[in-house]
Parts: structure tokens; sequence; C-alpha cells
């Protein structure tokens, strides 16, 4: 069974009728200070076109498989450095990293990073969005919504 969600607008758009929507949308709705050396984890906690209900957690900040499938997954963010450096968007899956995005200034700078990665889950599986930076200084998650993201959904599940 072929499955997704596809998002427009903020609204999830409807599929072939019989199969099941699996997937989200969440956020953070306030800017993050990021230590400089310390890989942090991506606190959002806003959530929206969640389905079904309670695949992503807003005290755990992951998205939890709820059927064995292959699912995609996409986060940005724009990390505000005071210094030159890099940072790293990082997905992890189940504690262990499997994919980041990076991106180097040579001075005090907004890097843009995005991230997206199509991977296989078990039921149970969780992913997460961690951040990492190392200009020597603090530097800020800035945004919301569509500036500190992290959406995913099914785009095939068993049963």
């Amino acid at each position: 069974m072929i499955v997704g969600v596809c998002f427009v607008n903020g609204a999830p758009l409807s599929l072939t009728a019989g199969q099941q929507n699996i997937g989200f949308y969440a956020y953070r709705n306030a800017n993050m200070t990021i230590s400089p050396s310390f890989e942090t984890l991506i606190t959002y906690n806003t959530k929206t076109n969640e389905l079904p209900v309670g695949v992503f957690s807003t005290v755990t900040y992951r998205f939890t498989a709820p059927k064995d499938g292959r699912y995609s997954f996409t986060s940005a963010a724009n990390l505000i450095t005071a210094a030159a450096g890099s940072g790293y968007l990082r997905l992890y899956k189940n504690g262990t990293r499997i994919g980041e995005q990076s991106d180097y200034g040579n001075a005090a700078m907004t890097l843009s990073l995005e991230y997206s990665a199509v991977i296989w889950l078990a039921k149970t599986d969780w992913v997460e969005m961690r951040i990492f930076q190392n200009t020597g200084f603090n530097a800020t998650l800035s945004g919301v919504g569509v500036q500190l993201c992290f959406s995913g959904a099914a785009i095939y599940a068993e049963g």
C-alpha cells in the first residue's frame, strides 16, 4: 500500500480512498540559543497536520513510526552565528546519527541549513533533529514555522 501526506499551505492533501495518511509538520514558535561545540536537540513545540494523532511528540520532540515503512523527512533551520564556523543539522534514528547537512560561514552570518532523507523505519522506531555549531560563541536558531521546522510522511507503509 502506498501512503503519504503532502502539505500545501499547511493543509494535507487527500490521497486515494482507502489509503492511510501518516505524517506531521512541527515547528518551534520562538528563537533557540545553541551553545558552541555541544549537540542540541531541537525542541519543536508546535505541531500541525499530524496523522494519526500522537506520531510526533512535543515532549520528546520525536516522530515515532506507527507502522513499518519508508518515510520521508525534511528539516530547515537558520542559524545566526557571532563568528566564523560551521553549523550542522543532523537526523537521528533511535539515538544514532544517520545523516547531516552543514554550512560554513567565514564571519558572523546566518547559515541556512536544510536536510531531507528517505529512510526505512520499523514500527516504534523514532527520529529526531539535532543541531551542532562550532563558532566558539552562542548562536541563535532563528524564526518560526518555515524557518525552523521538521516534517515527515510515510511514502510506503505496511498493513
